[in-house]
């Protein structure tokens, strides 16, 4: 489920990414100081190969077709339909109780403890 969600959120190209950037700097590390192999590693003018599949990748994502419309059925339903529940539901012996009759009824005392 995890998967799923990171997929759809677009995370697995952060992580390709990621593996770009170190992948590019450790290989350019013995070429160049650090602050230098950040800069181009960052910089967005050096490419590698798998930064550009990523980018192709995300572009490819976005040009993909959104999910289809669903048209809005509107309905009308012209009368109400009552369905009568059986008697296991509202047993008879209490078909005279109201709430009413409830509401008459004093609290109990002492109140209930939780």
């Amino acid at each position: 489920m995890v998967v799923c969600l990171a997929s759809s959120l677009g995370l697995h190209w952060l992580c390709l990414q990621s593996v770009a950037w170190t992948s590019m700097v450790v290989k350019n590390l013995g070429r160049a100081p650090l602050a230098t192999v950040l800069e181009q590693t960052f910089d967005g003018r050096h490419p590698c190969p798998l930064c550009l599949a990523v980018a192709a990748g995300r572009q490819a994502e976005k040009k993909s077709e959104p999910w289809p419309s669903v048209k809005k059925i509107d309905g009308v339903a012209s009368r109400a339909v009552v369905v009568p529940l059986p008697d296991t539901v509202y047993p008879r012996a209490l078909a005279g109780y109201s709430v009413r009759d409830r509401l008459r009824e004093s609290p109990p005392l002492p109140p209930p403890r939780a």
